[in-house]
């Protein structure tokens, strides 16, 4: 599917805050644990894995279309 249909997923998919909160650690770590950024990890972790979920589901949905 097309970039523009997995970003109107991103407004409804559901991402645990425990995976948001392992992943936007590894932000901070991979910016040598500078702090005053948390909001933005925090942001940037959510975006990064509604956009992964969106296009994992996309591509369940293709292989179910192809072995329908």
């Amino acid at each position: 599917m097309s970039n523009q249909v997995t970003s109107s997923h991103q407004n409804y998919l559901s991402v645990p805050d425990h995976c948001i909160r392992e992943r936007a650690y590894e932000i901070y770590v991979q910016r040598g644990r500078r702090g005053c950024h948390a909001d933005g990890d925090w942001l940037t972790a959510e975006a990064e894995l509604k956009e992964l979920t969106a296009k994992a589901k996309d591509m369940v949905a293709a292989v179910e279309s192809l072995t329908a």
